[in-house]
């Protein structure tokens, strides 16, 4: 069985919700959800920081899709999760095939 591990990053010229420009920006939801996912040390089997901090992988979108996903969000579709990070300018930088 072949295991794909993903990586994503935010375009460096999208805004950043942590620590924005405009300091009365709310974050989205969606955001803050991502990030209690990725920052969450029991989640790291299925989707951790990458070493240099600038990028999350996720490990296994399979099973990701179907333990992470409908902990946090009311569907467990890993597609939709990738449209709602695609649309906050968060996008693929490369798979890996094990």
């Amino acid at each position: 069985m072949q295991q794909q591990v993903v990586s994503y990053s935010q375009v460096p010229t999208a805004p950043t919700y942590r620590g924005g420009t405009n300091s009365n920006q709310a974050v989205p939801n969606f955001i803050n959800k991502t990030y209690t996912i990725v920052d969450d040390p029991g989640l790291d089997k299925w989707i951790f920081w990458h070493e240099s901090n600038d990028s999350f992988i996720i490990n296994n979108s399979n099973e990701f899709a179907a333990e992470v996903l409908p902990k946090y969000f009311k569907h467990n579709n890993y597609s939709s999760f990738v449209r709602q990070m695609n649309m906050y300018d968060f996008h693929k930088t490369r798979t890996v095939q094990n």
